[in-house]
């Protein structure tokens, strides 16, 4: 009888371990994700508007980066520079380009070279590939072909005087 009841004894001491246990596992995960809502990144402050500004690159955190947007004065690719943020050009002037005296200054996200003195004009579309500011205008590569580029074939295009490969053959 002795036995019987050490028995349930131990079974009951079994069960009031195992309950504990389940609690301070669930107490645990509770407490955890309470500290995840309420805890904020050390790098990050919040403006006025409840985003969540990196305190090191002043970029949103919030905002989804994987599209470049023109115009928020941040460079991201393909974007030569954006507002007042010139990228790379960054403290290089109109000289940098071999066109004279004047600044660099960005319209659309490309770099302009239209305050420049030594700036050749031209129209992007009008079929005349001016050389220091078009790498090819419609038909016109200058004499640049895919060869140029590294391909054993094919047809350049040109979009927005810009050279675009993509009907080169290897």
């Amino acid at each position: 009888m002795i036995s019987t009841k050490k028995a349930q004894v131990s079974i009951e001491i079994l069960i009031l371990i195992g309950i504990i246990i389940i609690a301070s596992i669930l107490f645990g995960i509770m407490y955890l994700s309470n500290i995840n809502k309420n805890t904020k990144d050390a790098t990050s402050i919040s403006d006025d508007t409840n985003n969540s500004i990196n305190k090191w690159t002043g970029k949103n955190t919030n905002q989804d980066y994987s599209s470049p947007i023109c115009n928020n004065n941040i460079v991201e690719h393909p974007e030569e520079c954006d507002g007042l943020d010139l990228g790379v050009y960054t403290n290089k002037t109109c000289a940098y380009f071999e066109l004279g005296a004047g600044n660099l200054y960005c319209n659309n996200c490309k770099i302009s070279t239209a305050d420049c003195s030594g700036a050749l004009t031209g129209t992007c579309g009008d079929g005349i590939k001016n050389q220091a500011i078009e790498e090819c205008d419609d038909l016109d590569f200058g004499s640049l072909s895919c060869v140029f580029f590294g391909f054993s074939s094919g047809s350049l295009s040109c979009i927005n005087c810009k050279i675009d490969t993509s009907f080169c053959l290897n």
